[in-house]
């Protein structure tokens, strides 16, 4: 699954070496552009993994200005993984995947993650039949940068409406202007802006004003023959 990632959906910080950027931190921003597609039964699981590799107990909270979305805090144990259930699943931008293609859809969905110890988190999306699933790792917010590159998966199938290429970006700062690909908005603090194509997105040079997260991907990028599986990561 990794080494697919790495290979099909790679978007990488152009400002700052990949390889060297921290993992672990206090503040996380991200989101979970769509992992809906029409399987029986219909529906997404969505998790924040949390690693805390300290000798102390983690606070976290999570929260979102998404109006459906409810302020979740747990405590993390030392030395251990703790995985957090997101709801509701229409907190994933451009939820179900009928949304405009070629414009950018702003929302009310980023997602921010705080503990008062040091941590590491990974988001995971995964259709409930269990049929298609990923996870990437959150960038910490003091990593954020403000140019990126996204390259997404092909669409060689013949299954269109499942092979939507997703770039979604999430604000960390109010009044950001940002740019996906010559297309422009401003957002608030928190705010996701959506890009959806049919049409591969590799290549798309993402910018803003300050600072933001990015997660690019597949809502069902093809893998081999006619497979196809969600695919997503941020950096």
């Amino acid at each position: 699954m990794f080494e697919k990632l790495a290979f099909l959906c790679l978007l990488c910080l152009t400002t700052v070496n990949c390889d060297n950027v921290p993992t672990v931190a206090n503040d996380f921003a991200f989101a979970y552009f769509n992992a809906w597609i029409n399987e029986s039964p219909p529906g997404v699981f969505l998790y924040a993994i949390v690693s805390n590799n300290n000798n102390a107990t983690a606070h976290v909270t999570v929260t979102s200005p998404y109006p459906a979305f409810s302020t979740i805090n747990v405590n993390v144990a030392p030395n251990s993984i703790f995985k957090i259930q997101i709801t509701p699943q229409t907190i994933e931008t451009d939820f179900p995947g009928d949304g405009p293609e070629g414009v950018i859809i702003v929302e009310n969905k980023g997602i921010r993650l705080q503990s008062d110890q040091p941590v590491a988190v990974y988001a995971h999306a995964e259709i409930y039949e269990g049929t298609s699933a990923d996870s990437f790792m959150v960038i910490p917010a003091i990593h954020l940068g403000n140019s990126y590159v996204a390259v997404t998966s092909g669409n060689d199938l013949n299954r269109e409406a499942k092979l939507t290429n997703m770039i979604t970006i999430v604000a960390y700062q109010d009044n950001t202007q940002i740019n996906i690909g010559g297309k422009v908005a401003t957002l608030n603090a928190f705010q996701t802006a959506t890009l959806a194509s049919k049409s591969s997105l590799s290549g798309t040079k993402i910018t803003g004003s300050k600072p933001f997260a990015a997660i690019s991907g597949n809502t069902c990028g093809q893998t081999y023959g006619d497979s196809c599986d969600y695919e997503a990561v941020s950096d």
